[in-house]
């Protein structure tokens, strides 16, 4: 069994997140709070659901009737330091964006981290929206809205997959599709209108880390060097370490404002 290929071969099924329709619904609503530059922050380059999250965030800007800006996409690394990196560089565009989709949690971790050190308030100078919902998400000191996949259903879902692969050998397998849900919490909130959207030069430029250079690729063309920063990637990795011992909210309402669901599973 495979996860996010999309293609499912003789005796191997395939079990993928649904990003487009969860893309879909996070665009939909920064576009009612008036966005319409908005920023992506992917993961690896070389990964295949790298791109495939990609192309699902271009297309639901497509579907929204927004413009799709490549000098607002930055590759990350799914963790914390890469959303932190990628987003120093979308920081320094002449203009930037007023909203950043990301990845996942850790990423969107990351892009918090900072803007706070660049002195960009959150939602109100930027909105910011993940990818999972995982618990920690809902923490953090500004909680995160996102889109949220239930580890249940994934883990059900894979089940699913492997029981039809064990009594169908010589057959196709399954190729199925979890959807998510969007989450609004505290980190999204109306466009910003009547301030400078310039960073570069400022005060809050200057007060971005500077440190030893590593080359970090900005999507669409042009590179970027940020500043690599080990104190962030301890935290990273105390995240992840540490996010499935917060405990779950009690009922949706504790989490935050659910609007919609995404496609379920899908045989």
């Amino acid at each position: 069994m495979t996860v996010d290929r999309r293609q499912a071969l003789t005796g191997a099924g395939d079990v993928g997140i649904d990003f487009e329709g969860g893309y879909r619904q996070a665009i939909l609503h920064l576009r009612d709070l008036g966005h319409k530059r908005i920023g992506f922050i992917g993961g690896v380059a070389e990964i295949r659901t790298s791109q495939i999250r990609l192309e699902a965030f271009q297309q639901a800007l497509l579907d929204a009737g927004l413009t799709y800006h490549s000098r607002f996409t930055r590759y990350g690394d799914y963790r914390v330091a890469g959303g932190e990196a990628a987003s120093r560089s979308l920081l320094m565009e002449p203009q930037r964006p007023t909203a950043i989709l990301t990845a996942n949690d850790l990423t969107a971790f990351g892009v918090l981290r900072a803007l706070h050190v660049a002195g960009v308030s959150v939602p109100s100078e930027m909105s910011v929206v993940g990818f999972d919902g995982i618990q920690l998400s809902r923490t953090m000191p500004t909680s995160l809205t996102t889109i949220s996949i239930s580890g249940r259903e994934l883990a059900q879902t894979c089940v699913k997959s492997m029981d039809y692969m064990r009594a169908n050998l010589t057959k196709r397998g399954l190729l199925l599709t979890v959807g998510g849900t969007l989450v609004v919490r505290e980190s999204t909130a109306v466009a910003p209108r009547g301030i400078d959207l310039s960073l570069a030069g400022s005060p809050a430029a200057q007060r971005l880390p500077r440190g030893p250079m590593s080359a970090h690729r900005a999507v669409g063309g042009g590179s970027f060097a940020p500043a690599s920063n080990q104190e962030s990637y301890q935290k990273s990795k105390l995240i992840a370490t540490h996010a499935a011992a917060i405990p779950a909210p009690a009922s949706p309402s504790a989490a935050g404002t659910v609007l919609g669901h995404g496609p379920r599973l899908h045989p």
